[in-house]
């Protein structure tokens, strides 16, 4: 009786392309949730909607975080609204003899703090071009003067 070949069920030469493809496309995935922009929920108003609201009295609290206004009306609406980086929301309400504080408009001020995830993200483009210095590398078969021959 002849001996028939062993044949290995598992390839690992098409193990490492599709964990290299799947790899790829989780990272395009991960990069479209990033930067493409996500519709809110929440509606949102111009500065100068903002203001009238305040100046007919419908305001109840601003929220202000960097440039983004998070306005709740005192029927319990929330809209969003930004103003511009020069510009403080009390200057503009203070201007228009919109009452703030106690006796008006509450004005909370939230601090813009760091997130990890941005941290994360500023590093990015070292690990791809660290990444691709280690492939480059991987890639060369040959001693240290061939390190670049890539395409050779």
């Amino acid at each position: 009786m002849d001996k028939l070949p062993r044949i290995n069920p598992i390839n690992p030469k098409l193990g490492g392309n599709i964990s290299k493809w799947l790899l790829l496309g989780g990272g395009i995935l991960l990069l479209l949730f990033i930067f493409l922009p996500r519709p809110s929920a929440i509606p949102e108003l111009e500065i100068s909607q903002v203001i009238q609201l305040a100046q007919t009295g419908e305001l109840a609290e601003i929220e202000v975080s960097g440039d983004q206004l998070n306005v709740t009306t005192t029927s319990g609406e929330v809209f969003r609204s930004r103003k511009e980086s020069g510009v403080s929301i009390l200057e503009l309400l203070d201007q228009r003899g919109i009452a703030t504080g106690a006796d008006g408009i509450q004005i909370n001020v939230k601090e813009e703090g760091g997130s990890l995830f941005g941290a994360l993200l500023s590093f990015l483009p070292v690990l791809i071009f660290g990444g691709l210095i280690f492939y480059m590398m991987r890639r060369t078969r040959g001693g240290v003067n061939q390190a670049l021959g890539i395409g050779k």
